[in-house]
């Protein structure tokens, strides 16, 4: 499908694909070989990124100007506006979930949200432009320029890096599957690393939990 309009957000949901524009987002599922068209819906904001939350049957939308906005996507071909949302002066970056936590890349911060009531739990100062960022439940991985910060959040309130991860170029995009870290750069193109995902809350970056699999916190693999 020639779509007409350049997408500036993307982002997957079951069957769904919901793409963001400078002014709407629009919903698509893909059936055999065609791409179905279902609905535009939005409120003139220039979209910069898009997240779905299956548990919650939420989606994000990131903004140019206005911080995030959330949709109940219970039908999801009909994402419905909630009074749910969170101002942000300046374009949003980047979004991740994890633990009921919304993370919010926005220039060199990243903004720890309550997810159900969209009130901030804390705000991490990273010291450079991040790029994209993804969290599980000990752990925040933040992209910069030449290298991925990781930091210790377990109480999702006193936030300390534990180790920068040195890339070849800037981190552009990044996933986290299982003990797996999945990142792509400017330079290397595509790498995958793997990080120790028992240590704990609080590790020791040069001593991994196993003692035999590695010699490090996290390792690349690729």
């Amino acid at each position: 499908m020639n779509l007409t309009y350049t997408p500036t957000a993307a982002e997957t949901y079951d069957k769904y694909i919901y793409t963001g524009n400078s002014n709407a987002v629009n919903v698509y599922s893909y059936d055999s070989s065609q791409l179905i068209h279902h609905n535009e819906f939005g409120n003139s904001n220039n979209i910069t990124s898009l997240l779905a939350v299956s548990s919650e049957k939420k989606l994000y939308a990131g903004t140019q100007n206005n911080g995030v906005i959330v949709f109940d996507i219970s039908d999801p071909e009909n994402p419905q506006p909630t009074e749910l949302s969170y101002n942000i002066p300046a374009p949003v970056k980047d979004m991740t979930f994890s633990s009921n936590f919304l993370y919010i890349a926005h220039l060199e911060k990243v903004t720890v949200l309550n997810s159900e009531l969209m009130t901030k739990k804390h705000e991490i100062d990273i010291e450079n432009t991040v790029n994209t960022i993804d969290a599980d439940e000990n752990f925040l991985f933040a992209g910069i320029n030449k290298g991925i910060k990781i930091y210790t959040d377990a109480d999702k309130t006193s936030y300390k890096v534990l180790t920068t991860h040195s890339t070849k170029g800037n981190v552009l995009d990044m996933l986290l599957k299982d003990s797996h870290l999945f990142s792509a750069d400017s330079r290397s193109g595509f790498s995958i690393s793997e990080y120790d995902k028992e240590a704990g809350s609080d590790p020791d970056p040069l001593d991994p939990s196993s003692g035999e699999s590695s010699s490090c916190f996290i390792k690349t693999l690729f």
